[in-house]
């Protein structure tokens, strides 16, 4: 897998996560989401598959849901 690409969006409002796999998720990774997200306040990650569980798991990996 290539790393991590993170495009912020127009206004620095919001930033695009790309060549991620949120089902193979490493701590670096979830690291890097969770620095992206405190930066730009909302994410974007397109092209995903996932169960509720997993998205759940992913969810829970980043922060408190609400």
């Amino acid at each position: 897998m290539s790393s991590i690409s993170i495009d912020p969006e127009k206004n620095n409002v919001g930033a695009y996560i790309r060549n991620i796999n949120i089902n193979k998720l490493d701590k670096n990774q979830i690291n890097k989401i969770k620095d992206t997200l405190n930066q730009f306040g909302v994410i974007f990650i397109k092209n995903q598959d996932l169960d509720p569980e997993t998205y759940q798991s992913f969810a829970k990996s980043i922060g408190q849901p609400v």
